[in-house]
């Protein structure tokens, strides 16, 4: 299931941002005023899955791919046991890094230290429910 996604320059998301999109597994809903960028976030979705083209954000457009580093980074949650062997390891090893992340022992701008803590308060949501 996916919970969340990253996206950094695509579309109306300037920068990097995190977009909680569930903590339910029956249900999501993408609900605000138009031009927010719930239509952003189901491309994304799309030209991750479906390889389809990329719709830059204007500062990319204008600044390169180079320099803006776009991207698509969709945040899943799979029960352990889906996975066997290697892959399994690298799931436990990719589990371990996303539940250590913490907004206080970051060194990043004041920009993206709000989409950290949204991530880390949508991820220790998450773990409450799950136990």
């Amino acid at each position: 299931m996916i919970i969340g996604v990253f996206l950094r320059n695509f579309k109306t998301y300037k920068g990097i941002n995190y977009i909680p999109i569930t903590d339910e597994d029956q249900f999501c809903g993408l609900v605000g005023n138009n031009g927010v960028g719930k239509s952003s976030i189901l491309e994304s979705l799309d030209t991750f899955f479906n390889s389809r083209p990329w719709n830059f954000n204007t500062v990319t457009k204008k600044s390169g791919k180079s320099s803006t580093k776009p991207q698509i980074v969709p945040v899943f949650l799979v029960k352990k046991s889906m996975f066997t062997g290697d892959v399994l390891k690298m799931a436990e090893a990719l589990s371990k890094v996303s539940l250590s992340i913490s907004e206080l022992e970051l060194n990043v701008t004041p920009s993206l230290k709000s989409h950290v803590k949204s991530f880390v308060e949508h991820r220790d949501e998450l773990v409450k429910k799950s136990l």
